[in-house]
């Protein structure tokens, strides 16, 4: 993994975290025991798919994943096809689908984001793992 530190202006550190987050989906209410394959061959009927996670060890009736589209034109569609919509074999209800929140986006990363009492930026660090190849 590489570490990319960015002088990132006020303001810029959020839209680059919103674009990287508006290309993962939040999937709930999935039946117990889903595997990942069934997310992956079900989500790429709208675009190709770049990442499945479904949690282990979720408790009965609570299983949950994140599926991360290729593009934000296809996690929309996916999320717009499928909200209250899919229903899997062994699931009582239509999953939820909505785009994952930035509650933790960088894990083991870090930042620092603000000014200091007398107007001077304080540092600005973002590190940012599993980028596409083509990003330079």
């Amino acid at each position: 993994q590489a570490n990319l530190a960015w002088a990132l202006p006020r303001g810029l550190l959020g839209f680059v975290i919103k674009l990287l987050m508006s290309r993962k989906l939040f999937v709930g209410s999935l039946p117990n025991g889903i595997a990942g394959e069934t997310l992956n061959a079900e989500f790429s009927k709208y675009g190709e798919v770049e990442d499945v996670f479904v949690k282990p060890g979720c408790d009965p009736g609570r299983q949950w994943g994140f599926v991360t589209m290729v593009t934000t034109e296809a996690a929309q569609l996916a999320k717009d096809s499928t909200d209250r919509v899919l229903l899997f074999p062994g699931s009582e209800r239509p999953c939820d689908v909505m785009f994952a929140k930035n509650n933790d986006p960088i894990p083991g990363g870090q930042i620092v984001v603000g000014t200091g009492a007398d107007g001077a930026s304080q540092p600005k660090k973002i590190f940012i793992g599993s980028l596409p190849q083509n990003i330079t």
